[in-house]
This record gives C-alpha cells, structure tokens and sequence, in this order.
C-alpha cells in the first residue's frame, strides 16, 4: 500500500506562491498579510478578509498616533470628551478581532498550547 503514496518518478514538486500584498498597504498590514499567507492556504474570501484586517492594523496605527499627540482626552462645547479617534480605534480593534477570528486562525492558548499548531481542519490547511 506505501509504494502508491510516492511521488511519481519525474514529477515536479508544486511551487506554492503566496498571494500577492494588496495594494496601498503599510508597514503593520503587511506584516499581518505575509505572516498569515506565508503558512496558510486561504480561499479568495477570506484573502479578502484578511486584507481589511491588514488596512485595519494599518488604520490604527494611525489612529493610535492621533490618540498620542492629540491626548485621549478633548475639550468640546459639551465639556471634556474621549477624542474621536480613541473611540474609533475600540471599533476598529473590535473589528479586527471579528474578522481575524472569522478567519479561524491558530492561536496560543492557555493551556500549553502554541501558535503554530493548527486544531481541527487547519492541520489540513497548513504549509510545511
């Protein structure tokens, strides 16, 4: 039964290419794009959410800046308010959050588990 799970003689390994980084991304963003497709086969829609994931890490970065030179804390007609970009950057980070975990990605758990080691159908997914 093994001598028909053998590579036939003269075949070439399949070349995997990852999936190109979308366009207009950052530093952070495409850090989170190489680093997932790098180890794992996505279909197209969820290439698609990972690349809102990667504008979303690139968006609160930025916001996060704002937060830091402006102060989470403004003054507005109605007295002092949480700045508007403290609060966008909970959303986003909910968000992201959302979309990361639609993406069913192995994570560390707390109970000696570690990043890397796919559960479930992902064994099946992963590169390597």
């Amino acid at each position: 039964m093994e001598q028909y799970l053998r590579p036939v003689e003269g075949a070439k390994e399949e070349v995997r290419r990852a999936p190109r980084v979308p366009h207009g991304l950052g530093k952070d963003g495409k850090e989170l794009w190489r680093s997932v497709v790098k180890d794992f086969d996505l279909t197209e829609s969820e290439l698609n959410i990972l690349a809102e994931c990667a504008r979303l890490k690139d968006d609160l970065k930025k916001l996060r800046e704002i937060v830091e030179r402006d102060g989470i804390m403004q003054d507005s007609p109605q007295g002092r308010r949480v700045h508007p970009a403290q609060v966008e950057i909970r959303n986003s980070s909910k968000l992201l959050g959302q979309h990361l975990a639609s993406l069913r990605l192995p994570f560390a758990d707390d109970e000696g588990g570690s990043a890397g080691k796919p559960r479930g159908f992902l064994a099946a997914r992963q590169h390597g």
